[in-house]
């Protein structure tokens, strides 16, 4: 309980809005998992015709999945300068707009079975919803040097929390 309080009075209030963004946007990114395997071998799954061979199913599921990563990857570096050049909240905007396009895209893959708009919303998502360079750039900003340790913590704790609800919705 000591420490709950101890903890409690380290963390800057001005980051609540910044951890609450991370966490829909951790939750956004990782609800898509249970969804893209049910929609990519499930037999009434209208993607793929029910002659498609397991192995080229799981090729495209490990494409989809893959290529956000890979744009992430490649976008991360960049995104950070230009959280650096344009600021921390537009950078924080244009991720978030991003994971609404990556969203609706995905939605629009799954609805009118496009493997063409999956793999455009994954990449989406993957190349400008990559918050968490600007998001401890953020906390490295507005934190107080003793505290920057603790705010971090609390973030990777609000991505770990994210990442559990995102699967279960």
């Amino acid at each position: 309980m000591r420490l709950l309080k101890q903890l409690k009075a380290k963390m800057n209030p001005a980051l609540t809005p910044l951890f609450t963004v991370m966490l829909f946007d951790h939750i956004s990114v990782n609800i898509t998992f249970p969804v893209l395997t049910f929609v990519f071998f499930s037999p009434l799954s209208s993607l793929f015709q029910s002659t498609t061979s397991l192995a080229e199913r799981t090729l495209w599921y490990g494409v989809v999945i893959a290529i956000a990563h890979v744009g992430g990857v490649i976008s991360a570096p960049i995104i950070s300068s230009l959280s650096d050049a344009l600021g921390r909240k537009p950078m924080l905007f244009i991720a978030s707009m991003a994971a609404f396009v990556f969203g609706l895209t995905c939605t629009v893959g799954i609805l009118y079975a496009s493997l063409v708009f999956l793999v455009i919303g994954k990449l989406v998502g993957g190349l400008l919803s990559r918050t968490n360079p600007v998001a401890l750039a953020v906390i490295g900003d507005i934190s107080e040097p003793e505290n920057k340790v603790v705010n971090m913590a609390y973030l990777q704790v609000v991505i770990s929390i994210g990442a559990f609800i995102g699967p279960g919705i």
